[in-house]
């Protein structure tokens, strides 16, 4: 396989098994890729040179619909503790040592770059093509735009002072009107943070400006029982964790308040992202399902099983209609940035959900979680060659879905916009 700086404009591939996520797999698969995007599928119409992938499945990049790549430096998952605010704490402290390891505002921003780059170069190895990253730091999108990784960077704002509102209104608008040289690579949404660290007025006008600006809104929500005392009742955990760091505004959430007022509200973004939603209710599931159009669920497996015990209500959820992406989260509660493990250890813990559905949720409806359908999330001509091959024993055509969820199995190649990122053996 040349280097990717000298694959030619015009060329095709071939692999022993193809996996559109658009129709029935097929073998002796061949895909034809012109600057950069998929112009044909199949043998007729196949343009030299070829390149023969040999015995491997060839599929769509993975589209991871939730990262915090600031957290790419850690080792090791940040402990749990007993409640989801001791984590929150933890969390905190890691990052007060991330600053007092370093000297001034702009060295911390180099320390914080590095690791979202590392993340990023995570990501590629692993076989995710896109995804939908959360970044703390204003005007960070230039970190972002040398990468050949596809991003929606989601400006994250926290706040729950009244004060401070018009502050963060105009941080996540410099933010909405960035001016970007044309490019697929990098495209812009907002995330306020979480009920439990955004004044819901902040929430409301966010929502507001991502609406108006038609751009993709994520919110953590329903991640913990402890959210949803807070919200019932301005008590419990939440509440004493606010207080003692200072943060704590009686006015701030409304008292009585439910996940479903929230929902209520973001369904107004033509695009929005519900993150996590471990602790919702069957009416709020069902809300969602209504909003199918334009809203969407992100998963976390690992992340998920790093808090709790339970399992996740996912095969309830889908019977609701709801559409559910995958994501990874950070290395905060994550062992690592890797999609296809996510992928895997759904098929583990849910053996109900079909192999092929849980592909879905790391590749087509990622993409649609992120308004990216019509650019990445399957193998379609006119769509980007953001493609991935995954290690397959050859023999006659096996369940692929079976064979790439299950544990063991690796991705091989990894090619994004028609480049390889990783490169593949070839015959």
């Amino acid at each position: 396989m040349p280097k990717p700086s000298l694959l030619p404009r015009t060329f095709s591939l071939r692999a022993r098994y193809l996996l559109t996520m658009q129709e029935a797999p097929s073998e002796d698969g061949y895909i034809t890729i012109a600057d950069g995007k998929i112009v044909a599928l199949g043998k007729k119409q196949r343009v030299e040179p070829v390149f023969d992938l040999g015995d491997v499945i060839l599929m769509p990049g993975l589209v991871n619909a939730h990262t915090h790549l600031e957290f790419s430096d850690l080792e090791k998952p940040l402990p749990a503790g007993e409640t989801f605010p001791e984590w929150i704490m933890a969390v905190i402290a890691s990052r007060r040592q991330q600053r007092a390891a370093v000297e001034g505002d702009d060295s911390l921003k180099d320390s914080v770059q590095v690791a979202v780059a590392d993340g990023v170069a995570e990501s590629s190895r692993s076989g995710v093509t896109t995804i939908g990253e959360i970044s703390t730091v204003a005007g960070s999108y230039g970190w972002y735009q040398p990468a050949e990784i596809q991003t929606v960077l989601f400006q994250e704002v926290l706040g729950l002072s009244v004060e401070d509102i018009p502050r963060h209104v105009e941080t996540a608008r410099k933010h909405v009107d960035t001016s970007l040289p044309v490019d697929e690579r990098l495209s812009m949404g907002l995330s306020p943070h979480a009920p439990y660290s955004v004044h819901y007025d902040l929430f409301e006008q966010l929502c507001q400006l991502a609406a108006k600006a038609n751009i993709p809104c994520a919110l953590h929500l329903g991640e913990s029982p402890a959210e949803l005392e807070l919200l019932r009742s301005a008590s419990g955990p939440f509440q004493e964790m606010l207080e003692s760091l200072g943060a704590w505004n009686d006015s701030a959430i409304p008292r009585g308040s439910s996940p479903l007022d929230y929902l209520q509200r973001i369904s107004q973004v033509p695009c929005s992202l519900i993150i996590h939603g471990n602790f919702l209710t069957e009416t709020e599931y069902q809300f969602m399902a209504e909003q199918v159009d334009r809203m969407s669920l992100v998963y976390c497996p690992r992340t998920y099983h790093h808090f709790h015990d339970r399992p996740y209500p996912l095969q309830a959820i889908l019977d609701h209609g709801v559409r559910v992406a995958l994501g990874t989260d950070s290395r905060a509660s994550n062992p690592d940035l890797s999609l296809l493990a996510e992928m895997q250890h759904v098929a583990h813990v849910h053996p109900e959900i079909d192999p092929s559905l849980i592909l879905e949720m790391g590749t087509r409806q990622g993409a649609r979680a992120l308004g990216l359908e019509q650019t990445c999330g399957s193998i379609v001509p006119g769509k980007q060659a953001d493609l991935v091959t995954v290690a397959c024993e050859p023999g006659r055509l096996p369940d692929l879905a079976t064979v790439i969820t299950s544990a063991g199995t690796m991705v091989e190649g990894v090619m994004r916009a028609g480049k390889w990122l990783v490169k593949p053996s070839t015959r």
